[in-house]
């Protein structure tokens, strides 16, 4: 449990530096090309800011962590129109930012 919640801390940071309506399309991560995918990914988990709590996970780790919520529908890969940007978000941050856009 501690893993998916480190994981979990990425995505909250996130979640918090993003404070403007989504404009922006899922890519299907199984079509990305595997090594475009690992790059991705290995940014996404070491970008400035992150907090994993406590206790060090290697990025291995974290890349491992990242793409089993991508198997597993937990996360999304999404490129955002408006700062031609591309991320990964957990369901439910997307599930806020459509409501939060909706509102």
């Amino acid at each position: 449990m501690t893993a998916m919640r480190s994981c979990y801390g990425v995505f909250s940071y996130q979640l918090s530096i993003i404070n403007y309506q989504l404009v922006s399309m899922i890519v299907p991560w199984q079509e990305i090309p595997p090594e475009t995918l690992d790059n991705l990914i290995e940014e996404f988990v070491t970008r400035d800011g992150t907090d994993y709590g406590e206790q060090e996970i290697g990025t291995g780790t974290k890349v491992a962590q990242v793409r089993e919520q991508l198997r597993r529908g937990q996360a999304s890969v999404v490129f955002d129109d408006v700062t031609e940007t591309i991320s990964i978000f957990t369901r439910e941050q997307l599930d806020e930012l459509d409501r939060s856009s909706s509102s």
